[in-house]
């Protein structure tokens, strides 16, 4: 094996521990605090505690977690200046899954007394702009998250649309994990990922298991700008150019934006990989060239590797997608109630 590859499993091994760590930290925190779930029901007649996210967020202290209920209303965004955990009920992208959705309308922020916070499982129509660290980003769909200063930040099994923005952008002093994302741009001059400045210094960004699309190419867009020597890039997919990718192995391109070697596939047809590359579909085909090819004999891309991407964002608690409650009962009939439920992983 290669001193790359010898590198590269070294930093797999990093990043398996460095999240494990931090989840396991997350659910040790949770139960020994004995930290409260606190409820959010903007419907009406709401059954929640509270029925605004922002007074929810004011009632909560450290390490609290606030439970979204699904509703066909959005949720106003807030700033966070605590650690909190946020979970929402998963969002549509793009397979339907008979179950509510949870949207926040506009841009949330994370401030840097906001260590440790966690936001899962929501829609966000807008931005997520982070200034702390030890933060999870996991199973969102967002238009953009900026990594304006902070360290130690995860950014797992998300779906990123971009908008009319870089769909991930980045400061100096910083450094992130990209692990099994949709990563998609949409517009000329924007990215999937890409420096804020240009000159950027002490970044160390990993990305295992992604795929960057960038849908205006191959016109005047880049899907990745980044220009650095401190990155490790791992059985991705790339649609579209790419600057600055260094310590690269088994990816898959649709060009020649890697180097020829270190098992990278290039000038690959993305038709050839996925089931239906025009729709959004990013299920691998049968035959895929991502099938078995990643480090390790893992599927590259991100329904493959140890977390793969979840559909729908739908979160690992229980969903209850049906219920049928008549109005009135019996007691010899009693009350036949129906309900069906989706187990999560």
């Amino acid at each position: 094996m290669c001193e790359l590859d010898n590198k590269i499993n070294t930093t797999l091994k990093l990043i398996k521990m460095k999240k494990g760590i931090i989840l396991l930290m997350w659910f040790i925190t949770f139960h020994q605090v004995h930290a409260t779930i606190i409820t959010v029901d903007n419907n009406f007649p709401s059954i929640g505690d509270f029925t605004t996210l922002q007074a929810a967020h004011d009632a909560a202290v450290d390490n609290d977690t606030l439970l979204l209920f699904p509703s066909l209303v959005s949720y106003q965004a807030i700033t966070i200046s605590k650690p909190i955990s946020i979970i929402g009920n998963g969002y549509y992208y793009p397979f339907e899954a008979q179950i509510q959705w949870t949207k926040i309308n506009g841009a949330i922020t994370i401030l840097s007394d906001a260590n440790g916070t966690s936001i899962q499982c929501l829609e966000i129509i807008g931005s997520l702009d982070i200034y702390a660290s030890n933060v999870i980003i996991n199973r969102n769909k967002v238009e953009k998250i900026r990594i304006s200063s902070g360290n130690n930040i995860l950014i797992l099994n998300n779906y990123i649309t971009g908008g009319n923005f870089n769909s991930v952008e980045f400061n100096d002093q910083t450094n992130f994990s990209l692990i099994s994302n949709i990563i998609i741009s949409q517009y000329s001059g924007r990215s999937c990922l890409r420096k804020s400045t240009e000159t950027i210094n002490n970044v160390n960004i990993t990305a295992i298991n992604n795929l960057f699309v960038h849908s205006d190419e191959p016109s005047t867009g880049a899907s990745i700008y980044i220009e650095l020597t401190a990155n490790s890039f791992i059985n991705n997919t790339i649609q579209g150019a790419a600057y600055g990718i260094t310590n690269s192995s088994h990816n898959i391109c649709s060009g020649n934006q890697l180097p020829n070697n270190n098992n990278n596939q290039l000038n690959v047809d993305m038709n050839t990989v996925f089931l239906n590359y025009g729709a959004g579909d990013y299920h691998l085909k049968p035959g895929s060239p991502a099938v078995g090819t990643g480090l390790n004999g893992v599927d590259i891309g991100p329904y493959g590797g140890d977390t793969p991407f979840i559909d729908n964002g739908l979160p690992q608690l229980p969903t209850i997608y049906f219920l049928d409650v008549p109005l009135t009962g019996s007691q010899q009939g009693g009350l036949p109630i129906t309900i069906k439920a989706k187990s999560n992983d």
